[in-house]
């Protein structure tokens, strides 16, 4: 379950418990909320498995995700490549309390602290809704003064920049976006999104079934298993596509 909501996803973890749990794998909306949460079911004997967003300060037996730290600094060496090392740059997040997004957005940062000539002049969170969204994208590119590259650290970002595409020329900017859903992919092939820094999602559920099996059967589990990310562009995008 994903819901960036943390009360309506503890309210969901107690709803699946009262007909009978004993395995949770989530992707946690907030450390702090959470963590209580998961040791109390720990407690239950219950066993959580945390997949894309980690709480390693609780009792979840197993992260499986992204080295989201390394994914940040991948999408900033991106950035600094399509902008030849100069330029204005818009970071774009939906929730940057939720732990994955706030390291992605760390690495971003630390990379780009190389380029001098590049500047990040505005940085957007907490818009879950993609039209509330994109109409405060909107605001930030004014105020600004404009941009020359939007890149956005969760997977609804390649919709904002559809939507904010239907408005406005984008022929003198750049778009990268994160993950390979659909509307990314569409968003490559149109010429909206430049290209995308990708998550090996489809492993994630996998990964943690299996693990949940191998406890079944006695077997010892990794704790942690962090997986790479790739870059998707006009070049590559027919062979992922297929």
């Amino acid at each position: 379950m994903n819901r960036f909501d943390k009360s309506e996803q503890i309210q969901m973890i107690n709803d699946v418990k009262k007909e009978g749990l004993d395995y949770l794998i989530i992707i946690p909306s907030e450390q702090k909320s959470l963590a209580p949460v998961i040791d109390d079911l720990y407690r239950e004997q219950i066993k959580t498995i945390c997949v894309d967003a980690d709480i390693p300060n609780s009792k979840r037996i197993s992260f499986i995700g992204t080295d989201n730290y390394e994914a940040g600094k991948n999408l900033a060496n991106l950035i600094a490549k399509q902008l030849g090392g100069s330029g204005k740059v818009i970071l774009s997040a939906t929730n940057i309390n939720q732990e994955n997004l706030k390291l992605r957005v760390k690495g971003v940062y630390d990379v780009l602290a190389k380029y001098p000539n590049i500047k990040v002049v505005g940085e957007q969170s907490g818009f879950f809704d993609n039209q509330e969204r994109v109409k405060d994208f909107e605001k930030i590119a004014k105020t600004c003064g404009g941009f020359d590259l939007a890149a956005g650290v969760d997977s609804d970002f390649g919709t904002v920049a559809m939507l904010y595409a239907e408005k406005h020329d984008i022929s003198n900017k750049k778009f990268i976006g994160f993950d390979d859903n659909p509307v990314n992919l569409q968003a490559i092939k149109q010429g909206v999104l430049d290209a995308v820094v990708s998550q090996r999602q489809r492993l994630f559920a996998e990964l943690a079934v299996k693990k949940i099996f191998d406890l079944e059967a006695g077997k010892h589990i990794k704790e942690n298993d962090l997986l790479s990310t790739f870059i998707i562009n006009k070049t590559n995008i027919n062979a992922i596509s297929k």
